[in-house]
């Protein structure tokens, strides 16, 4: 089974607008409503290649309730939502000739939600995958991420980690055994701002060093790196008519680990 774990989703707000003025009234052309987060994203994608999943994720207030009750319409999508006190955050996403997006902190993880989640982690057995994705929520930092790993390797499941903010030294210990990051966060966890594309082979060394056993590194329109104990490998990314970039990462690690 692969359960996706997204410790901040958010309903994504997206209003369509040609020319913003944020300083005067803004007609709307077009507005809707998603389901989100890097999680429930790789779960989507998992469901178009036919393939069930359970998403784990907090949830809170009429925003998490919206969530709650568009997963439940999937058949491939088991949602299982771990009810807090607060609210599910709401992102706004403005789509025009420039994209903005503002998305707020979100909610404060109960202690009691974050018990609940690590006590029905117990239920993996060997060779799951458990998709953890996303940034952390307030209430929620690396130790208690660091928890649900200690819990899954327990179990001989396997833990893929795509959590912004990562240093190198942060792995130590972890033992995941896949992360994703795209070419920035790769140079942040390095700390490596000016590393050019081109030389990241070279560092994926570092990152086997400190535990990590595969990384799929994200290379946009220049396809992506994949390091793991058989080697070095660069994977071509086919020419296509770009729409949207808005959770191509996602789409990858979903259709990598399916």
């Amino acid at each position: 089974m692969i359960y996706t774990l997204t410790p901040n989703p958010s309903v994504d707000y997206f209003l369509t607008v040609e020319d913003p003025e944020f300083s005067d009234v803004n007609r709307i052309r077009d507005c809707h409503f998603m389901p989100a987060g890097k999680g429930i994203n790789v779960s989507k994608l998992l469901e178009v290649l036919e393939m069930p999943s359970t998403a784990l994720y907090f949830s809170g207030g009429y925003a998490g309730q919206y969530i709650d009750n568009s997963l439940a319409a999937s058949h491939l999508i088991k949602a299982l939502p771990f009810h807090i006190s607060g609210m599910t955050r709401i992102n706004v996403k403005l789509v025009g000739a420039v994209d903005h997006a503002f998305n707020p902190a979100g909610p404060l993880i109960d202690p009691e939600a974050s018990q609940q989640l690590l006590d029905y982690l117990d239920v993996l057995q060997a060779e799951d995958i458990v998709i953890i994705s996303g940034s952390l929520p307030r209430g929620m930092d690396r130790d208690y991420i660091r928890s649900i790993c200690t819990v899954i390797h327990d179990h001989r499941a396997r833990a893929i980690l795509d959590v912004p903010g990562y240093s190198l030294s942060d792995y130590e210990g972890l033992r995941p055994w896949l992360i994703k990051p795209n070419l920035d966060e790769f140079r942040q966890l390095l700390d490596k701002p000016e590393l050019p594309a081109e030389e990241a082979r070279h560092y994926m060394s570092r990152l086997h060093e400190k535990g990590v056993v595969n990384v799929l590194l994200s290379l946009g329109g220049d396809g992506a790196l994949f390091s793991g104990p058989d080697g070095c490998f660069h994977i071509s990314a086919p020419k296509v008519r770009v729409v949207k970039t808005v959770a191509a990462g996602d789409s990858m690690l979903g259709a990598f680990a399916g």
